[in-house]
């Protein structure tokens, strides 16, 4: 029988393990999608002009 802190430990590092594989995928996958060329949308400029209201105080 093993201790629980040996358990512990396989534990930790099996989850470490798949994070980390998960998070070297995803960079893969954002890699792959940054690469592709992006849509670029142009909106019109817009000008905005108010007045300051006096304020009776």
């Amino acid at each position: 029988m093993i201790s629980r802190l040996t358990a512990l430990a396989a534990i930790f590092a099996v989850v470490t393990t798949a994070s980390l594989a998960y998070a070297a995928t995803v960079t893969q996958q954002r890699n792959a999608a940054v690469s592709a060329p992006a849509e670029v949308v142009v909106l019109e400029r817009v000008v905005i002009t108010g007045k300051r209201t006096v304020s009776s105080n």
